[in-house]
């Protein structure tokens, strides 16, 4: 299996599993089965997402959004074929997330919240609701960059990206919903039908994702990434050499022949004098 189908597979089942718990508990506090509210809608979709992150982050970095494969994209981290197969990958997870929850939960229960998908309140328009999502995303995207894309970045894992999903719900989520991410909005909204005011979901976090992708890198990690060149490929060193190329080994000395003992003749015995 070829390294980009297994991070686009990681994307995919990280995805899945942080739709999964953070739509599910969208649905709960919806339909009032859980006393959770937005607290624990918060809570869910932050360590939902923590958890995943950091499950995958050692195979695809845990990206598990469109807007965080876009940023990465903009500020040279991730190659475009790549990308297409990352975001593409998040989708069908968070499609499939939506439908294992629309198999869980009754019809009554998960109407009634929407599969847990992000909604617009009433009195919010749509153009309040994308500022809101851009900058939401910028401000997750400025920590993502921070916490785990940046390589002198400490190793905290997923944490501190999970904790800022969570001070984002609380703060603008009865405005939004606080999707910060195109993934978890569509998969709900589209299984469930309810694809109301879809582009401020995906051009609201694109748009934050695109800043926070340029402003990062041009601040903080060197210049502007597209005027830098692209890192060059690390050499591979040549295989060894085999015997015959490096020519016959060089005879060393030979040793010297032991030479054998001299022989001494016997001297002939002399006569006796007359």
């Amino acid at each position: 299996m070829s390294p980009n189908i297994r991070r686009w597979i990681a994307e995919l089942i990280g995805t899945y599993g942080f739709v999964t718990i953070g739509a599910g508990a969208g649905i709960l506090a919806g339909s009032k089965i859980s006393d959770g509210g937005l607290l624990g809608v918060a809570i869910a979709n932050g360590v939902g997402l923590a958890v995943m992150i950091t499950a995958f982050m050692a195979v695809s970095g845990g990206h598990l959004n469109p807007a965080v494969t876009l940023s990465a994209w903009i500020g040279r981290k991730i190659e475009a074929l790549d990308a297409v197969g990352y975001v593409a990958a998040q989708l069908l997870g968070a499609l499939g997330a939506a439908v294992t929850l629309r198999v869980i939960f009754t019809d009554a229960v998960w109407r009634t919240a929407t599969l847990g998908a992000p909604q617009l309140a009433q009195g919010v328009s749509a153009g309040r609701g994308l500022l809101v999502e851009a900058v939401f995303t910028f401000f997750l995207l400025i920590v993502i960059w921070g916490t785990a894309i940046d390589d002198r970045a400490p190793s905290v894992g997923g944490l501190f990206i999970g904790l800022t999903v969570v001070v984002g719900v609380l703060a603008i989520g009865p405005l939004t919903g606080g999707a910060f991410n195109p993934a978890r909005y569509l998969g709900p909204a589209a299984i469930a039908g309810q694809l109301h005011d879809w582009w401020v979901y995906f051009v609201g976090p694109g748009i934050g994702g695109a800043v926070a992708g340029v402003i990062y890198p041009t601040l903080f990690m060197g210049g502007f990434p597209w005027s830098r060149p692209a890192p060059e490929p690390v050499p591979v060193p040549p295989p060894p050499a085999s015997p015959d190329e490096e020519g016959e080994p060089r005879p060393g000395p030979e040793p010297r022949a032991a030479r054998k003992p001299a022989v001494r003749k016997k001297a002939a015995p002399r006569r006796p004098a007359r």
